[in-house]
């Protein structure tokens, strides 16, 4: 089987029973019985609860776990243990992993184990989660609803889903932003030196970017651990004014530090959301400073307004760190769900019709706002820009 289950199953309980000092914590029947009842007259026992499980498909193989996966995992774990608290769910609710492998048929797979456990209500797609037009078809095939936290994917909206949301923009409207950002520039007006790194799927997002920023191109190249010394050369002879970095945090550090060390600290060195994560501000050090980076995550850790706060502190109890990229949209995409089922949906057509019907969604990221085929509205302006200062990355202004 291509399939597999990742890591333990999280089953965590909703309901009343469960946040009460005298509920015995272990599931199942009572055994005692009544000092006044019959001797051969069986206890009587609480009816078992229904459960219903919300899938979390992830492409690990694909996407460094510990950047984008596990904090939105974690996120969403965190919001069902949250509503586990309040106790006011009718059924009980596990959050379990699975991964396609990152390919068609491992994607296709995973979907028609998730149409055949009938436990299954709804899905979450993980953070870079490729091949969305497959999962989604054959999700809505078998009448699973679903949330998206992936970009990976354009005109998703347009196939005829009425039973999934996308809280993510897609890597077109990341790549727009990106051009906008760029376009402002200093020194832009001398062209791009244009750097990916081999392996890391960003053709639609990059080509979006040089579109919309309409400079010209001195240097385009794709790029290995290897490559570093090579790629410093190249920049420099092509006299581009900014560099574009389209990879993962630990090569755009290796990248920045070579820059520094050749006298181009001054370069304007601006990234995509793979690079805006700690790895990054630990792995570059001092010559991080001043980086850009556009994402389509949120970041609330500067956050001043309650439910912030109250985020961060809880997930940092739980977890033993801060909240990492797109923590905040796993939690809101849990929730989103969980409304659904504290309103009383808790199967597969209930919460379809629940999500069919929602236009917009007040989340701890944003107030999402979504289009009749399911999409965000208006994905470009739900892109950040952000830039390292005082070895922080920081939400630009605007």
């Amino acid at each position: 089987m291509r399939r597999r289950w990742v890591g333990a199953i999280l089953a965590l309980a909703f309901g009343l029973g469960a946040c009460t000092a005298a509920a015995d914590p272990t599931p199942g029947p009572t055994r005692s019985r009544s000092a006044t009842a019959p001797p051969t007259a069986p206890s009587a026992s609480p009816t078992p609860r229904a459960r219903v499980t919300i899938a979390y498909v992830e492409a690990a193989e694909l996407e460094a776990p510990g950047d984008r996966i596990a904090p939105a995992f974690q996120g969403a774990k965190l919001a069902i243990a949250t509503a586990a608290i309040l106790g006011d769910l009718p059924v009980e609710v596990e959050l379990r992993p699975v991964d396609t492998g990152g390919d068609v048929p491992g994607t296709l797979e995973v979907a028609a184990e998730l149409a055949r456990d009938p436990e299954v209500v709804a899905a979450i797609a993980a953070p870079g989660l490729p091949w969305q037009a497959a999962l989604g078809d054959a999700l809505g095939a078998a009448g699973v609803p679903w949330v998206s936290l992936s970009g990976s994917g354009v005109d998703l909206g347009s196939r005829g889903w009425d039973s999934w949301r996308r809280l993510i923009p897609d890597q077109r409207a990341e790549g727009r932003a990106l051009g906008r950002l760029v376009r402002g520039l200093r020194g832009a007006e001398q062209g791009l030196c244009v750097l990916e790194e081999v392996g890391v799927p960003a053709g639609r997002l990059l080509d979006a970017a040089v579109r919309t920023a309409g400079l010209p191109v001195r240097l385009w190249s794709r790029l290995e651990e290897a490559d570093v010394a090579t790629a410093e050369e190249a920049v420099r002879a092509s006299g581009c004014g900014v560099v574009v970095w389209a990879g993962e945090g630990a090569l755009g550090a290796a990248l920045r530090r070579r820059f520094a060390e050749a006298g181009l600290r001054r370069l304007p060195f601006v990234g995509t959301g793979r690079i805006r994560g700690p790895g990054f501000l630990e792995a570059a050090g001092g010559p991080a400073e001043g980086v850009l980076a556009v994402g389509a995550c949120a970041d609330v850790s500067t956050s001043t307004a309650l439910p912030a706060q109250r985020f961060i502190q809880d997930y940092q109890a739980e977890f033993g760190l801060p909240p990492g990229p797109c923590a905040v949209e796993g939690w809101d995409a849990a929730r989103l769900l969980i409304a659904a089922v504290r309103e009383g949906a808790t199967d597969r057509r209930s919460l379809a019709s629940a999500l069919a019907a929602m236009g917009s969604f007040d989340g701890l990221a944003r107030t999402y706002r979504f289009t009749r085929g399911g999409d965000l509205s208006q994905p470009v302006e739900a892109v950040r820009a952000y830039q390292v200062e005082g070895g922080r990355w920081l939400e630009r202004p605007g």
